[in-house]
């Protein structure tokens, strides 16, 4: 059984775009598949209502969390992978879109995702090392996953899989993002999208937070970021083959794996 995961946030309408993306082509991608859409204490009134239309139009299950950003993104992946449920298991993001059905991918790794390398990440101001990234994560056996997960906690009991940390090492910060941490300690267990799965969907970076990114990119990255924004709020599918020039992001600043990560 596969079972789909949204949490969704937006803190103002002008980002709704973003928010409410993946509802235009879910089921492209995922034409059966059980959804959960979770809202994230998205903006009261019209934002929530909004989201809440869209994700029922396309057959999710709805859940409303309340408070000041009542959850963070690792902590949903933390409690929904260690809960007791079984099977395959996909997280989403909202700004993700799809131009084919992803629904029936296998993979023999026990997670698979987008490869991101480690490079300089200019809103962190961090070299981020190596993960799959968390728009689009396919759990392909949960439970495996959390057996594999209580075999490192035994001989390593500090181990968190899914907490974002940033350090200092030699002169340079460093930045461990969402479940970095658990793909290092699993690398071999991993399955990196490769340009068929890449070429299914397309992920809108910053899709819930442009204007907190902008003015720390390099201006000809914020102009392009900018101009990409404006072409999905007028038509999505501009989106589409977007992953190749974010390859070309993360290859211009690709960094060196400092030595601690070096296996």
């Amino acid at each position: 059984m596969k079972r789909v995961f949204i949490l969704t946030y937006c803190r103002k309408p002008e980002l709704l775009y973003g928010t409410a993306l993946i509802f235009k082509t879910l089921r492209v991608g995922f034409p059966t598949a059980e959804v959960q859409v979770v809202d994230n204490s998205s903006l009261p009134g019209l934002v929530r209502s909004v989201i809440r239309a869209w994700a029922e139009q396309a057959g999710c299950s709805y859940r409303q969390l309340d408070g000041p950003r009542a959850t963070s993104h690792h902590l949903f992946l933390k409690r929904t992978i260690l809960s007791d449920m079984g099977g395959t298991v996909i997280f989403l993001d909202p700004d993700v879109c799809f131009w084919e059905n992803c629904e029936n991918w296998s993979f023999t790794g026990l997670v698979a995702g987008r490869r991101i390398p480690c490079f300089y990440d200019e809103f962190a101001r961090c070299v981020t090392m190596p993960r799959l990234h968390t728009s689009f994560l396919w759990v392909e056996d949960v439970a495996r996953l959390r057996e594999r997960i209580v075999e490192l906690q035994r001989r390593h009991f500090d181990f968190d899989p899914f907490a974002p940390y940033m350090f200092p090492q030699g002169g340079r910060w460093h930045r461990f993002d969402a479940c970095a941490n658990l793909f290092a300690a699993l690398e071999g267990e991993m399955h990196a999208f490769g340009e068929i799965e890449l070429n299914a969907y397309d992920h809108l970076f910053c899709g819930s937070h442009l204007d907190q990114v902008l003015e720390m990119l390099d201006p000809a990255d914020r102009t392009a970021l900018r101009q990409l924004h404006s072409d999905v709020r007028k038509d999505y599918r501009t989106l589409q083959g977007a992953w190749r020039r974010q390859e070309e992001y993360f290859t211009k600043r690709r960094a060196e794996l400092p030595v601690f990560a070096q296996g």
